[in-house]
Order: C-alpha cells, then structure tokens, then sequence
C-alpha cells in the first residue's frame, strides 16, 4: 500500500465508530505530520470523546500548521482540562514557528486567561505556550502585555507553573526594548531566586536571571545580578548553588570572582 493511501486510510479512521481506532488514526497522523491530514484533524477536535480531542490537540501541535490556531484557541475552553492543557501545548509549539503577526498576536489573550484555569497543568501549559509565543512576537506592545501576567503567575501555587512563568520571562525578557520593563523581569526572578520554597524553581530562576544578565550586557548590569546569585551560592540545595557558581563564573567583575572564591573555599566538592 502506498504512503497516499496509508493517509487516506488514516484520515478516514477519524470517522470511526470506534473511539480507540479514532484516537490511534490521531496519534498515528501526529508523526506523519502531512498537511493534508490537518483540515480532517482540524474538524475532529470535535470528536466526543475528550481523549480523541486531546490526541488530535497533539497531533495539530506537532503538525504546528497555521490552520489550526482559531481551533486550537476555541479548545482552550474544552470543558475537559486535558484537552485544555493539550490545547495550549499545541499553539505554544505551532506558535514557535510562526511568522504570522495577527495570527501570534490572536493567541496572546486566550492564554493569557488560560493562565488563570483552574486546572494546575492548564495553568503551566499556557504560562509555556506565552514563552514559546512571545519569543516570536515583534510587537513590543504585546510583549509587554504578556510579562505582566507571567509575573503573576510567579506566585501560583503550583510548582511547575511557577517554573515555567520563570522560563517564559526569560524568552521574553530579552526581547523587551523597555530598559525599565526589563529591570521589573529581573527584580521579579531576583526575588524569585531567593525566596521560592521549590528548589526546582530557585535553579530556573538562576538560570534565566544569567542569560538576561549576559544578553543585555550594559554597565553595571553585570554587578545588578552578581550580589541575588551571590547570595543563591549559600543555597541549602546543591543544585541551586552549583547552578549560581557557573554563572557567577561567566562573569568577569571582581565581585563576581570574589563570591567564586569563597564557594570553593565552602564547597570544594561543588566546585
């Protein structure tokens, strides 16, 4: 059989009477990633049952086709969280490869409220989505837009929310030509470094405050980030501390060397 009639046979299988042969026809066209098959994926996100919806949400994400942006957005209000989640997966990973201005632009505010689910892995889903979205955004205007509820999101109660509203300031802090929006970014994950009862997020924050440090290499911006990773050198987890140690060593101000010093003298095992 041919690879043509291998799709038709696929894209016919979304029809099924049978939910497991659709959602298998769904995860199969997911790898195939033939545009073909996204119109037919396209209309079975109306598919009954929410685990065919959340199997072609992936499948439409990995094809990553402009099509799919208004009908992704719409099953960002699916009454399923999963397919929420997997809704906001899928325009997160179309939108990183997106020139499309309106179409970027379209998916802003839908995940901006997506932040706001009540669902913990919605909410991390849409807070990575803003990441991947905003790092393609040319208007500065909406990049500001996006930052303001990724630092809110700093304070959700979930974990990996937290995370990825840090990793997401990050894709978008380092576009933002406002000098003053830029510094509110790092005041935000300074703070963030220091204080985060999840270790996990203390190290992310570490990591996006030293590529922010290092992109905007401005006078004196290098001694701004030194003293919060200087500090996140007597971190109580390892990882933190190792993290803040190989940045701090990137770092070329007498300040910076002077905190590396006394971490090898603390922590020669670390070092």
């Amino acid at each position: 059989m041919s690879g043509y009639f291998d799709l038709e046979m696929l894209i016919a299988s979304l029809q099924d009477p049978n939910e497991i042969v659709r959602g298998a026809a769904a995860n199969a066209l997911s790898k195939i990633k033939d545009p073909r098959a996204v119109q037919p994926l396209i209309d079975a996100l109306k598919d009954p049952r929410a685990d065919v919806r959340v199997l072609v949400a992936i499948a439409l994400g990995h094809n990553a086709d402009p099509r799919a942006v208004p009908p992704l957005i719409d099953a960002l209000q699916d009454t399923h969280a999963s397919v929420r989640c997997r809704a906001a997966e899928a325009l997160g990973e179309t939108g990183a490869q997106l020139d499309d201005a309106s179409l970027l632009a379209s998916m802003v505010e839908p995940l901006t409220t997506t932040l706001k689910d009540a669902n913990d892995w919605a909410r991390q889903a849409a807070a990575e989505a803003l990441g991947q979205v905003g790092g393609q955004l040319k208007d500065e205007a909406l990049r500001k837009h996006i930052v303001k509820p990724l630092s809110g999101a700093l304070q959700d109660s979930h974990t990996l929310v937290r995370r990825s509203a840090v990793e997401a300031l990050g894709r978008v802090g380092w576009r933002l030509e406002d000098a003053g929006l830029r510094a509110r970014v790092m005041e935000s994950l300074i703070a963030i470094t220091l204080q985060d009862p999840d270790w996990w997020v203390r190290v992310a924050a570490v990591h996006t405050l030293g590529l922010l440090g290092a992109h905007f290499n401005a006078p004196g911006l290098h001694t701004y980030v030194v003293e919060p990773l200087t500090a996140a050198l007597q971190d109580p987890v390892k990882w933190v501390r190792r993290k803040a140690a190989v940045i701090l060593g990137g770092i070329d101000t007498f300040e910076a060397r002077s905190a590396i010093k006394s971490y090898r003298i603390w922590h020669e095992d670390e070092a």
